[in-house]
């Protein structure tokens, strides 16, 4: 049996059994590729030498660089894995400094820098630079991360733990997380929101009411209890709400008076009456009783007024109030204040809600409005009283007082001053006498709740009434053969019949006319009586037929009993 070999292995076995051959191998290419063998990591393959094509991923170093793939600059790594294969310095893996000289991307990452995390930030980049990776370690963490602000790490690297509207602010500091435009040291606007964190939202805005809400973004800035937008006035707590009740009915073309009004918005009334719309007393018109606006003949400037739409066909327009307030305003000095001194008196939005207390008041409308027909409404309340009895109201209705020509304050002027009740005894003489020009004009009730009662003696309205006990001289009538001498107390403006006054004795109606009208009352003077008051200054609390009939039950000085005067 013969063994045949290769000529290259027999040639290296042939050496191998004669140790004592000894040639030299560096010119030898066994695998004729032209690399000598002692050069060529794989001397027995052409295809591997030297500067051979190599293939990355085969597993083949096939130009000898020891890596698998080429590696030009002798970094150990081949490309495409070494981003630079002509720098020995770049390969992955190799140390990156951030942002040095040209900035190089040293391992390979797209990044200038250490991001050992691989989300796109160095994690040793200053830490003042917005591309700085707080946590190289964590991917979810890193500059522009959404902030969790229910965990305690600082998602977005600004420094805070939990500042997700990245204000720059965090809770508790920051007020709302959620709005950026809301911090500490923010703007504060005028709005229900405390942009600045400071707890304080009218620091730069004003607050009238002091609830805390800055007045233009303000429900109810006033704190009259009625909203800004349902408030007339929401600057002024006492208008608007007029004392608690509703804003005025807005004006309409037209709306001159109550009466106008009443048939604007309500059911509609006649043109010289509509007492026929009355059952029992009241109207059925649809207009509530309350504030209108109105526009008096000749004027520019609306006017609030209160309206009673109810008691006797309604349209009435309130437009005088004599109230025991304990201020002094009706009085014989001021009685010029009801004819020939047209200057307004007091603030409707100052009355007490309802009506509940009231204060001398006279409306403009009282110089202005032509009248026809007049309402007097007494008011009371029973002390510590409950359920009806607490208010009441009584109230009397006179049709055709005038003829809607002329005002009340023009209307009296005409009348007689003082009047003479006809039923005046002359003591004197024994016998009845009266001056047939100063004799009263009664005015008989055209409708209310005013009944005959106490010490009044009808319920006739009347004007200017004189004192009726002996009269012995001035206006009222001069009885044949007596002399003049003595001055007895008059009244000015409405008035009832009532036996009252310092000087009753006689019992005589109209004994002390000042207090059975609206308090104005002249001086008075009679033989052996002392007058503790002194009416020209004084304003009588008899408040028409309240205190003839002891309606004024409710304390003095409060308000609570008045008489209100309306005309239509």
């Amino acid at each position: 049996m013969h063994l045949r070999l290769p000529p290259l292995a027999a040639l290296w076995f042939t050496l191998g059994l004669g140790g004592c051959m000894s040639q030299p191998t560096t010119g030898i290419d066994y695998d004729g590729d032209n690399s000598p063998d002692a050069e060529d990591c794989s001397p027995i393959d052409p295809t591997i030498y030297p500067g051979a094509p190599d293939e990355l991923g085969d597993g083949i170093d096939q130009n000898c660089d020891g890596t698998d793939g080429i590696d030009t600059d002798g970094d150990g790594v081949p490309v495409p894995e070494d981003c630079d294969d002509t720098a020995a310095d770049r390969y992955p893996g190799a140390p990156d400094s951030w942002n040095d000289e040209g900035e190089f991307d040293e391992n390979c990452d797209g990044l200038d820098g250490i991001d050992q995390d691989r989300d796109g930030y160095p994690g040793d980049a200053p830490e003042d630079d917005p591309a700085w990776d707080c946590n190289d370690d964590d991917g979810a963490i890193h500059p522009g991360a959404q902030e969790d602000a229910n965990t305690p790490a600082d998602d977005n690297c600004d420094g805070l733990e939990g500042d997700v509207d990245q204000d720059g602010h965090q809770v508790p500091e920051d007020c709302d997380d959620s709005d950026a435009e809301i911090h500490p040291g923010a703007t504060e606007l005028c709005d229900a929101i405390d942009q600045d964190c400071d707890g304080d939202l009218v620091e730069l805005f004003a607050d009238l009411d002091t609830d805390g809400m800055p007045d233009c973004s303000d429900d109810d800035v006033d704190g009259d209890g009625v909203l800004s937008g349902e408030d007339c006035d929401d600057l002024n707590p006492s208008v608007g709400s007029h004392g608690a009740l509703s804003c005025p009915y807005p004006w309409v073309d037209g709306v001159s008076s109550c009466h106008d009004a009443y048939e604007e918005y309500g059911a509609g009334v006649s043109g010289d009456d509509d007492d026929s719309a009355a059952e029992n007393g009241s109207s059925s018109s649809s207009a509530p009783s309350g504030f209108y606006e109105i526009l008096l003949a000749g004027t520019a400037e609306r006017l609030t007024v209160y309206c009673d739409m109810e008691r006797w066909g309604g349209g009435w327009t309130l437009v005088l109030i004599a109230a025991d307030d304990g201020v002094d305003t009706w009085t014989w000095s001021s009685s010029q204040l009801l004819t020939n001194i047209p200057a307004p008196i007091g603030d409707l939005a100052a009355q007490g809600p309802a009506f509940a207390t009231a204060a001398d008041f006279k409306s403009p409308a009282y110089h202005e409005l032509n009248f026809s027909d007049l309402l007097f409404v007494h008011h009371s309340a029973y002390p510590n009283a409950t359920g009806d009895d607490y208010p009441f109201e009584t109230w009397a209705a006179y049709d055709e007082v005038g003829d809607g020509s002329e005002t009340l304050p023009m209307f009296m002027l005409g009348q007689q001053a003082p009047s003479c009740l006809q039923h005046w005894i002359d003591f004197d003489n024994n016998a009845g006498y009266i001056n047939p020009a100063a004799v009263a004009t009664p005015y008989p009730m055209s409708a209310g709740t005013l009944a005959l009662s106490g010490t009044l003696c009808d319920t006739n309205l009347y004007f200017h009434l004189g004192d009726h006990n002996t009269y012995a001289g001035r206006e009222c009538f001069v009885p044949p053969g007596m002399a003049l001498g003595n001055y007895f107390a008059h009244s000015y403006g409405p008035a009832w019949a009532a036996v009252l006054g310092p000087d009753n004795a006689n019992g005589n109606c109209g004994s002390g006319p000042g207090w059975s009208s609206l308090g104005l009352g002249s001086n008075y003077n009679w033989p052996n009586v002392v007058d503790t008051l002194d009416e020209s200054v004084t304003e009588l609390p008899g408040l028409g037929f309240g205190m003839a009939l002891g309606l004024n039950v409710a304390d003095s000085g409060t308000g609570i009993n008045h008489l209100r005067m309306y005309l239509r």
